[in-house]
């Protein structure tokens, strides 16, 4: 996988966050991340604020060993995108 760029967005349908596997109601300010994947598609994945706080301290290594849901959401304060 190889990263692009992230993007604030508002949901406008239901997602699964990636990392810790759980739901994302829609009208929620989520990180949408673009890359690749191993065929060099381009592919794009959502993730809770406090989720992606988490991977934004992965190595590449870590997302490839990684699993949809593997990550238990953190707890505590949530970070929101003021408008």
């Amino acid at each position: 996988m190889s990263h692009i760029r992230d993007e604030v967005v508002t949901t406008r349908k239901p997602h699964v966050c990636l990392p810790c596997g759980e739901l994302i109601i829609v009208g929620s300010r989520v990180t949408r991340r673009v890359h690749t994947d191993d065929d060099n598609q381009i592919q794009a994945f959502y993730q809770h604020d406090e989720c992606k706080a988490v991977t934004d301290m992965w190595s590449q290594d870590d997302w490839e060993c990684s699993d949809a849901g593997d990550l238990d959401r953190p707890v505590g304060k949530e970070v929101t995108h003021e408008r």
